[in-house]
């Protein structure tokens, strides 16, 4: 088998291409608030705007000792918002928040282009450093990908972002607070034609067929995939999970090429399918994270996620798709530090349990799936929470592929 296609582009550095290389960090809030405070600045320099933005940002976020209380009280409130919470640093509600009231405070506040902005601002702090790749890949997911952004009501504040970067890559002297809505589709067009060169989006595989190497993996996932699922009667769901608990089939990786949308049980599964027509050896390891399984209400507490290693060189390489907290490509020097390393990102309830999956069972619904998974191989850990996890991985049970 030829394994040459291996080789080539995503090679880069110790890590390879990582397009969120975000760690788990919900007990350091210092790390986004001096973010933040820093665009602040930028945001009024690059714009040319006033503000009238009077208290320290420090003042919407809370520190670590005040946070449980305030949890406890969103949960009360709002289950949504609880959820962001728990999820270590990926509570972009409240980022989105504190943007807003930033700009509402400005001379844009009424201009179209202000959900762009605040799109724009938000993925800064998110991706920080890595931001510019990260860019290219939220450009190839949401307007490279058809089928998502087919979906007018999905697409609108993709465009705006998409122009604000636009501008900014390119500018040209705008006046930010003229901004009309009938000016952001011609604008969004020629950002298009752009950032389509720019990315070199024609040369993005369109069938399994074409690909070449681990990079052409997610860049076809994220231009012929999208969030979401298929339900038992047949209706696809783009970017949302309402229903999912009791509504769900798990499709094959050949159903889901059809449908083009899939949670990350599918995106594993295409993944291996993708890594088998290629010769490459792949696992699937699922991630059950909750605080407590009641079957009668179809596991709706059930925090879960489906990942996929393949071996290189006696390395383990994680392809990852559909988890937005370490979106990309990563090798790890062995596969206990990959788990590791993705169950961090994982674990923020009180329970976690890691299988290891041989087949997935494709057909089942959302309950099903996760009856079937937790009967697969446990894969046992140390520590009581994500700040000293440690998965203990049986590495003899595996043999190296060699290249």
């Amino acid at each position: 088998m030829d394994y040459n296609w291996m080789k080539t582009p995503q090679l880069v550095g110790e890590n390879l291409e990582i397009f969120y290389p975000k760690v788990k960090c919900n007990w350091d809030f210092s790390i986004i608030v001096n973010m933040f405070e820093k665009y602040q600045k930028e945001f009024f320099e690059t714009f040319c705007v006033q503000s009238s933005f009077a208290k320290p940002l420090k003042y919407y976020l809370l520190p670590h000792s005040e946070w449980k209380d305030f949890k406890i009280k969103f949960k009360e409130k709002s289950k949504m918002c609880s959820n962001w919470f728990d999820k270590n640093f990926d509570y972009n509600w409240i980022v989105t928040d504190l943007l807003e009231r930033l700009i509402s405070c400005s001379d844009i506040k009424n201009a179209p282009i202000v959900e762009g902005v605040v799109n724009y601002y938000y993925n800064k702090l998110a991706y920080q450093d890595e931001f510019e790749k990260a860019f290219e890949h939220i450009y190839i997911k949401q307007v490279a990908n058809l089928t998502f952004f087919n979906a007018e009501s999905e697409n609108v504040n993709t465009k705006k972002m998409v122009v604000v970067k636009y501008l900014l890559d390119n500018p040209t002297g705008v006046d930010w607070k003229t901004i009309s809505g009938k000016d952001i589709e011609p604008l969004f067009l020629k950002a298009k034609v752009f950032y389509d060169k720019k990315y070199d989006v024609k040369t993005i595989p369109d069938k399994v067929a074409d690909i070449k190497n681990a990079a052409d993996v997610l860049r076809f996932l994220d231009k012929n995939m999208a969030i979401g699922y298929l339900s038992k009667d047949g209706n696809v769901f783009i970017n949302r999970y309402e229903g999912i608990h009791t509504n769900y089939k798990l499709q094959t990786p050949k159903q889901a090429l059809t449908t083009h949308v899939g949670t990350c049980a599918e995106y594993a599964g295409l993944l291996k399918y993708i890594l088998h027509k290629q010769g490459i050896e792949s696992k699937i390891f699922y991630f059950a994270n909750y605080d407590e399984l009641r079957r009668e209400n179809n596991y709706e507490d059930l925090s879960s996620h489906f990942v996929v290693f393949f071996n290189h060189k006696g390395k383990w390489i994680n392809l990852e798709a559909a988890n937005q907290t370490c979106l990309g490509i990563k090798k790890f020097k062995n596969l206990s530090d990959g788990l590791t390393f993705k169950a961090k990102q994982m674990y923020y309830r009180k329970n976690l349990d890691v299988f290891e999956v041989e087949n997935l069972p494709f057909g089942c619904d959302y309950v099903e799936l996760h009856d079937a998974c937790s009967k697969e191989k446990k894969i046992n850990f140390t520590g009581n929470d994500a700040r000293d996890l440690r998965i203990e991985y049986p590495n003899e049970r595996f043999k190296s592929v060699s290249v």
